[in-house]
């Protein structure tokens, strides 16, 4: 039984309890919930030093208390967990003039010279990939809570001049455990670079911070498979594309890769040659076999194609194919320039104005006559 006394205190505990709660709460969420905004804040003059002044800006990032340490590398090597949410932090470092950066988080995707681009867009590298767990800018984002959007792969920050500005990146791990890592990158480009009005050319420059998400520490060998082979028109040529498969979540360093297209003959009609090269992890590599017009032909052909790597792992592919369809093939092959309407219709006009003034010129000669 309570006496009164005790009555008289249960108000305030109740207040204190509900209190706490408020706060463990609160802690909770906060724990869970990564929000960040990008602070902008004036350079200091050591850091003005270290603008690279061909393009007025660079980039840095601030160290990470998940950074594997054996990784001395200076881009992020995380360790991670699943369904981890945390952020890191990029720091542009504008120059003398204010501009507006570009900033997109994309996966890693290998090309057909082995070297891995971190500046495709998702709705381009769709389909380059065979065994991830997730596509990377679904679960990296430059968070831009400060414009009203969170959990962005793609955004845009203007900076004024002498100012370092933090931009936030925020991890959200999936639920799903894997074992290896995922790779991709933080890519920032100035908008508006000046163009060499000489060149139909234009050159971009941009930094890219490597992000690499590892989970589990079982060594893992690698793997790679044949996929697929095609004969088609691409680049205005005709191409044999061979896709091999990294069915592995591994990085695969120092790659050489060799291969060839043969004849019934056994004569060499195509080659390939890549010297220390490099696989990202879960990747599709289209490699491509270029054959010359006077080459191309229908008929039976064997493609070999063989991968090494720094540690000596090997793998050999072997492929009879034919091809049956080679004048469609050079037909969609051909160069068309696209038509230039506007230099059709200024052509057009003046030859109906020359001959507007030879029919004149005519018709006054007749009269004086």
């Amino acid at each position: 039984m309570l006496n009164k006394s005790d009555v008289k205190k249960l108000p305030n505990i109740l207040g204190q309890l509900l209190l706490l709660t408020i706060i463990i709460f609160g802690c909770f969420a906060l724990n869970k919930q990564v929000h960040a905004t990008i602070v902008q804040q004036p350079l200091e003059a050591t850091q003005k030093r270290n603008i690279n002044q061909t393009v007025g800006y660079t980039i840095t990032n601030e160290p990470s208390s998940l950074q594997i340490s054996d990784k001395k590398v200076s881009y992020y090597y995380l360790a991670t967990r699943q369904k981890q949410e945390f952020t890191v932090y990029i720091d542009i470092l504008n120059g003398a003039h204010k501009n507006t950066f570009d900033i997109s988080v994309n996966t890693g995707v290998t090309n057909r010279n082995l070297s891995v681009d971190y500046g495709t867009p998702l709705s381009q590298s769709r389909g380059v990939t065979v065994v991830a767990p997730f596509e990377f800018e679904k679960i990296v984002g430059v968070d831009t809570t400060k414009y009203g959007v969170e959990k962005n792969s793609r955004t845009t920050v203007t900076v004024p001049a002498d100012t370092r500005a933090r931009v936030p990146v925020t991890i959200h791990m999936p639920k799903k455990h894997y074992n290896g890592i995922m790779s991709g990158g933080i890519s920032v480009l100035k908008e508006n670079q000046q163009v060499n009005a000489k060149s139909t050319l234009q050159n971009q420059y941009a930094y890219v911070k490597g992000l690499v998400l590892q989970q589990g520490t079982a060594d893992i060998q690698p793997q790679l498979d044949y996929g697929s082979l095609k004969t088609i028109a691409k680049d205005y040529q005709p191409k044999t594309i061979v896709t091999i498969n990294n069915s592995t979540l591994v990085n695969i360093e120092h790659v050489s890769m060799s291969g060839t297209i043969t004849n019934k003959l056994n004569q060499v009609i195509s080659k390939v040659n890549v010297q220390d090269g490099e696989i990202s992890p879960a990747a599709k590599i289209p490699v491509e076999f270029f054959w010359s017009k006077k080459n191309f032909k229908n008929g039976h052909y064997k493609m070999h194609l063989q991968l090494n790597d720094q540690n000596n792992h090997r793998w050999a592919f072997t492929r009879d194919f034919t091809v049956t369809n080679r004048q469609n093939i050079l037909k969609a092959a051909q160069y068309h320039a696209p038509i230039n309407r506007l230099l059709v219709l200024l052509v057009s006009v003046i030859v109906l104005l020359t001959a507007i003034c030879v029919w004149l010129l005519v018709k006054n000669h007749q009269k004086k006559d």
